[in-house]
């Protein structure tokens, strides 16, 4: 009797473990499906022109300014107020916080 009672539980476990993996996998696949889906439409965006042409257009910069930038360090600059804004947007997207 303990024997069948003792295969009872292992099946029942082996049921509720199968329940579980399952449960856990449906969001990492809904998520994934999403990704690709995301990835997909992105590659799918044609590039404007006017980004083709950026490198002429960045070409015509005097050195005077190259060397300002250079210097003042405006690229990190850049950097960090777009992240800023960024973070910024993220942030007032949460409930209770923004």
């Amino acid at each position: 009797m303990i024997d069948m009672l003792d295969w009872l539980k292992s099946w029942l476990n082996d049921i509720l473990k199968w329940f579980v993996d399952w449960a856990e996998w449906i969001p990492k696949k809904i998520y994934s499906v999403a990704m690709e889906g995301i990835g997909k439409f992105l590659s799918a965006i044609p590039v404007p022109d006017f980004m083709s042409q950026a490198g002429s257009a960045f070409a015509g910069i005097p050195s005077s300014v190259i060397w300002f930038a250079s210097t003042f360090e405006l690229s990190f600059g850049i950097k960090v107020c777009l992240a800023a804004l960024l973070a910024r947007f993220i942030l007032r997207r949460i409930p209770f916080i923004g």
